[in-house]
Formats: C-alpha cells, structure tokens, sequence
C-alpha cells in the first residue's frame, strides 16, 4: 500500500476569511481506523474516505446546532458536477446517530458525501471539542455564514496535497 502523507489544514480567521496560522501537522495513523457510519449504519474505517481519492472533510459539532446546519446548507449549493471535475468528494462528519443523517440532509438540502462518528473517536482523538465557545483546538476555525447570522465552529481536514481553495458568488 502507498504511504499516506500528511493532510495538509488551514486555518480561516475571522479577520479576513483566509490561511492563518502554520500548517497543523497531524497523524492520521491516530485516526485511521476509528469507525464512521453511513445513513444506513453500516461502519467502515475514517481512512476510507481518503484513501484512494482527493477528499474535503469537513467535522461539524452538532446536526441540531443552528449554526452548523446554515453551513452545511452552503456546502449543499456546491454542485456536484463542479466537485467531479476537478476530482474532489466533499464529506461532512457529525457526531450523531445515524439515523439523524436522513432527516439532517432533507432539512440542508445537502446531496454530497455524509457520515457520523457517534462514539466521538476522531473527534477525540484530534481534539476537537463539543462545546459551542471558541477553542484553540487543532483544527478550529470560524464560518462566517454567506448569510451572516452566528458564527460556527467547524474543523476543517484536506485531503494530501490538496490546495486551500476559496469561491466567491
């Protein structure tokens, strides 16, 4: 099997909404094996979202949390045929039952890739934190909704050699 590299991570700031910070060097060894499920929850390992394919992973705290659900509603007006061109699956990650996913995705509109990490495994594991305040955690950043309402908190993973890449409407 090839050698997995390093993901690369970027940190938007508030201020200008762009890189901030060094690149966050992390092991996905650590995480590679946690279990996710499908909607249907069926489990398989983290790393098979990346392994074999150039993947935007994005971690949100809560399917109910209001903030996150207006960002995920965003993500859904990426379309698809855009995402296939240029070769990218773009995954969001909550820390739900699956059975949440269905309903979550009829209230977002969100078509693309969608799983749960119910026991927190990667959450953990990476230090991402379940509560709403602002953290210095590895892979903190702030949404600032397209529609500015609340800021979210949202962890952000590329997948390896992956560019940070911003869109405008």
């Amino acid at each position: 099997m090839a050698e997995v590299e390093s993901p690369i991570t970027r940190q938007v700031t508030r201020e200008n909404g762009e890189s901030g910070g060094p690149l966050v060097d992390i092991r996905l060894e650590d995480v590679e094996d946690c279990l996710i499920y499908d909607r249907h929850g069926v489990a398989f390992p983290f790393k098979k979202l990346y392994q074999d394919r150039k993947s935007v992973i994005i971690f949100v705290r809560n399917f109910l949390c209001y903030s996150c659900t207006e960002y995920v509603e965003d993500l859904s007006k990426i379309p698809k045929e855009t995402l296939q061109d240029s070769g990218i699956n773009l995954v969001v990650i909550g820390q739900s039952a699956h059975h949440h996913i269905e309903p979550f995705c009829s209230l977002t509109l969100y078509p693309h890739e969608i799983f749960v990490d119910p026991e927190r495994c990667i959450y953990q594991k990476l230090g991402m934190k379940k509560e709403e305040k602002f953290t210095n955690s590895v892979f903190f950043c702030v949404y600032v909704q397209s529609s500015p309402k609340s800021p979210c908190e949202v962890w952000y993973l590329y997948g390896p050699n992956e560019e940070y890449m911003e869109g405008h409407d």
